[in-house]
C-alpha cells in the first residue's frame, strides 16, 4: 500500500467532533468508519492501523456509556459501549 495512498485515504474520511479526548493538533477517526470504507476500497485495516500508528497514531478505546431512563415508572440502568477511535497527528495527513 502506497504511503500517498495511505494519506489521502485517511484524510477524506470523516473526523469526530463533540466530546472526543485528543489531544491539540491531532485529528479523531471512527475505527468503524476506517474500516466500514477500507472494507469497501478492498484495502486491509490492519495495513492502516499500521500505518496510522507508524506515523504517531494510536488507537483510543474509551469505557462504556452508563445509560439511565425510566420506563412505565421504573428505572433501567444499561451500558451501551463506546466506540473506538482512532487519533492521528494532523501533520502526518498532510505531507
Amino acid at each position: 500500500m502506497s504511503e500517498d495512498w495511505t494519506r489521502e485515504f485517511l484524510a477524506g474520511l470523516p473526523q469526530l467532533e463533540g466530546f472526543v479526548r485528543k489531544p491539540p493538533s491531532t485529528v479523531a477517526i471512527s475505527l468503524s468508519v476506517i474500516a466500514e470504507q477500507a472494507d469497501e476500497a478492498e484495502r486491509d485495516i490492519d495495513d492502516l492501523s499500521a500505518w496510522i500508528r507508524a506515523h504517531g497514531g494510536r488507537l483510543v478505546k474509551p469505557p462504556p456509556v452508563q445509560a439511565h431512563s425510566h420506563r412505565g415508572g421504573r428505572r433501567m440502568n444499561r451500558t451501551v459501549p463506546a466506540d473506538a477511535y482512532f487519533v492521528i497527528p494532523a501533520a502526518a495527513l498532510s505531507e
